[in-house]
């Protein structure tokens, strides 16, 4: 299935939303009667390359990411953790210009639905899953913030009846929709879903979505590693150039902690 990939978590150290590495395995951790899959999307998954700017919130909503989840059961907990980086463009007619120029700064949202494809942004045919992410995107000048990064984080929704969801179990799926609205907006406007480049193309590759689902009783062991550096590292390359290091500070353990250092020149 395009843009996803599945991959394995294992049960005892689900603390949280946790994304698999990109290995393409499909593959699923079970302890018992429990089980854990996770999917996330691939390099480069954005669906499209803009968003129209409306003239209020929800008027015009792109879904920008999608992956399909594995098939839900009754009790199923889905958590999801997504971002995605979206830029103003277009603050003065030049070739990078994408779309009709503007100089008011939008407010954007990206939210994650259960959705039955990947281009639905209906209400009506999909579920929320967490809250919602906003930003309002610096356009106009002297503090323009021309890449304004959007994070879902911890969203979790857990299954019912199977009735209830907006697709068949086995073919469900989660989407991040974008929306972006000013008041002023006329009409053209659009925000670039990556970055705008000085030839008016857009660079992907910038955006994530992703999901844990869970199934049954987890065993959560919480385990807690601290690792004490007993050597102190040799000076760098510039250090050697300009500094001479005096000496180290060394707690009663034996713990290298930090260098003195006094200038040669």
């Amino acid at each position: 299935m395009k843009g996803r990939w599945v991959g394995s978590i294992l049960v005892g150290v689900v603390c949280g939303v946790a994304l698999p590495p990109t290995n393409g395995t499909a593959e699923a951790a079970r302890d018992g009667n429990s089980q854990v899959e996770a999917v996330t999307t691939g390099r480069r998954a954005e669906l499209r390359e803009t968003v129209p700017i409306g003239s209020r919130n929800g008027q015009k909503t792109k879904s920008v990411l999608s992956v399909g989840l594995p098939r839900l059961r009754r009790g199923s907990r889905i958590e999801v953790a997504g971002e995605v980086t979206i830029s103003t463009t277009c603050v003065e007619q030049i070739a990078r210009c994408i779309g009709r120029s503007y100089a008011f700064d939008p407010h954007l949202r990206a939210r994650v639905v259960v959705a039955p494809d990947p281009d639905v942004t209906s209400r009506h045919r999909s579920v929320k899953v967490g809250a919602a992410a906003t930003l309002t995107c610096e356009q106009t000048r002297p503090n323009r913030n021309h890449h304004c990064p959007l994070v879902v984080e911890s969203g979790a929704l857990r299954v019912g009846d199977l009735k209830d969801l907006p697709c068949p179990a086995e073919e469900c799926r989660l989407n991040m929709l974008v929306d972006a609205s000013s008041r002023k907006a006329q009409g053209g406007e659009v925000v670039v879903v990556g970055a705008d480049q000085e030839n008016g193309s857009v660079e992907g590759g910038k955006a994530r979505l992703g999901a844990v689902v869970a199934r049954g009783p987890l065993r959560v062991d919480r385990r807690r590693t601290v690792q004490q550096r007993r050597d102190c590292p040799p000076p760098s390359r510039a250090e050697r150039r300009s500094s001479t290091r005096s000496g180290w500070r060394v707690s009663a353990a034996g713990m290298c902690s930090s260098c003195e250092v006094t200038s040669s020149a």
